[in-house]
């Protein structure tokens, strides 16, 4: 599977490291032995970092630091001025310092049990760099109980049963939730069932057009791209689209977003209460992408926007 890097945040020329292994091979790194929590909080002592999340399908780049923690268990909220994370604070993951010497900038990522990289923090000046070089390593390694899988052919009836009886009652960091459970595997498997006025498939062939047109028209919406427990987030108000082949890219003055278009599998339009959001998936069923309604636009708007969108049946 192709691997998507940073295209503008980047400033080293040599393509970054995906994977641990690849990233042990280009001088020392410290296993900290922390968890996401660990990460959450020191994200929002950041000022001046370089941060991004790629899943493999999707990237977000932003810079800056966190917003205030925010984990599974409380409201879903967005900032305007920092890169918003949301954490599921027990899966289980790597979290590891690079100690390059050759690197003027510090590293901090944070790898799944498989040893992929997902997410990334190079420090831009002094202070950042002391924050991360604070953190102490633990004994304890981050662990928890591995959630069943779900073949893809079975519909799991408990899970389409509970979510048609809390559908409309949950808010949005309930949905997003569903993603951080499993990559939303679970989620999508049900969307189907759900009902047709919650969720419903859309062409993905008009994916790249509905995202240029939210770029020329400067329309104000959150990018949201699942990573390995948590989600990185950002409101969008300005960039410019263009295609590479066939990565979609959006570029910003402190912000980029990519989309891999060759393995978005299907699109999802699902709506809740009042909101209405964009749910893109890849072949393995992964939420990559979800793209939501900026919470001080016109919300009716947004749906409308949304709902003109061609059903998956549509051909061009």
């Amino acid at each position: 599977m192709p691997k998507l890097k940073a295209p503008c945040l980047c400033t080293s020329e040599q393509p970054l490291p995906r994977t641990l292994t690849a990233l042990r091979q280009q001088g020392p790194v410290t296993s900290l032995g922390a968890g996401l929590d660990t990460l959450a909080l020191v994200g929002t002592q950041l000022s001046d970092s370089l941060i991004s999340t790629n899943n493999g399908v999707a990237l977000l780049t932003g810079r800056g630091g966190y917003a205030p923690y925010q984990t599974s268990a409380m409201p879903f909220r967005l900032s305007r001025n920092r890169i918003n994370m949301r954490i599921a604070p027990d899966v289980p993951i790597n979290l590891l310092r690079s100690n390059d010497a050759t690197n003027t900038r510090q590293s901090l990522v944070l790898a799944c049990t498989e040893g992929d990289i997902s997410h990334r923090i190079e420090t831009a000046c002094d202070y950042d760099g002391r924050v991360i070089n604070a953190i102490e390593a633990q004994n304890e390694i981050c662990a928890a109980p591995q959630t069943p899988t779900i073949p893809g052919d079975v519909v799991p009836l408990a899970a389409v049963r509970n979510a048609r009886d809390n559908w409309d009652q949950r808010e949005t960091g309930h949905h997003l939730n569903d993603i951080l459970v499993d990559g939303g595997v679970t989620r999508h498997t049900t969307l189907p069932y759900v009902g047709k006025s919650r969720a419903w498939p859309v062409a993905k062939q008009t994916l790249t057009s509905f995202v240029s047109f939210l770029c020329d028209r400067k329309i104000g919406h959150a990018r949201l791209v699942p990573g390995s427990g948590f989600i990185q987030g950002d409101l969008a108000t300005s960039g410019t689209a263009q295609m590479a082949d066939q990565i979609l890219l959006v570029s910003g003055t402190n912000s980029n977003f990519a989309l891999d278009l060759a393995q978005i599998a299907s699109v999802w339009v699902t709506r809740f209460g009042r909101l209405s959001q964009l749910e893109i998936y890849d072949e393995k069923s992964r939420a990559i992408t979800i793209l939501g309604a900026d919470p001080a636009a016109d919300i009716t708007y947004w749906n409308a926007l949304l709902e003109s969108l061609p059903p998956a049946s549509y051909s061009i």
